[in-house]
């Protein structure tokens, strides 16, 4: 199966990987592209830089990787303004092979458009898997905020323990498909927050 691979990516002349992810896991498979072949590998990428604490041999492993991988892209197409400029910043040597294509919402499919009836409403609506989130506030600012109701979608275990009667625990991940856009457009139609 890993030969199948190989010449897979052997054969193509372009190669687009659509998250950063398959273009890092790509890179043993990849490595001959340094060695002389012109590049032709495009990644599009959200959350490359999203790191998680680590100690000091892990970012030093994390830096010749990553380096490694900037040598062997054509480009790295960033959907997000931040992470693009924290990246050209950081990695300022690679800036030629960064593009930034912000990603843009079907506004026509997600226009906050609120029935009358729905203008009162005190929903708060938190949303989301990223590790970087501070998930031990969110029981305790129920707890407090008694008057007011809560849906929190994720798949954060911690989150998923709550019982409280004014929240509402959804599981949910992007990748998972278990809510569907119109599903998920209702709920933060009937949010106020």
């Amino acid at each position: 199966c890993e030969k199948k691979f190989i010449n897979l990516f052997n054969s193509k002349n372009i190669l687009i990987f659509t998250n950063f992810a398959l273009g890092i896991s790509a890179v043993p498979y990849l490595f001959h592209k340094i060695l002389g072949e012109k590049n032709n590998i495009y990644v599009i990428n959200s959350g490359l830089f999203s790191f998680r604490n680590s100690n000091f041999l892990q970012e030093f492993f994390r830096l010749i990787y990553l380096k490694l991988f900037f040598n062997i892209v054509t480009k790295i197409i960033f959907t997000s303004k931040t992470e693009y400029q924290f990246a050209i910043k950081k990695y300022s040597k690679y800036e030629s092979r960064f593009k930034l294509i912000e990603f843009s919402p079907d506004v026509n499919f997600w226009t906050q458009e609120i029935p009358p009836q729905n203008k009162e409403k005190k929903g708060l609506l938190f949303i989301g898997n990223d590790e970087g989130r501070c998930f031990d506030l969110l029981k305790p600012l129920a707890e407090n905020l008694k008057d007011y109701n809560f849906t929190f979608i994720t798949n954060n275990e911690k989150i998923n323990k709550i019982k409280l009667p004014n929240v509402e625990v959804i599981s949910g991940n992007w990748s998972g498909n278990t809510i569907s856009d119109l599903d998920l457009r209702d709920i933060y139609r009937r949010s106020k927050i």
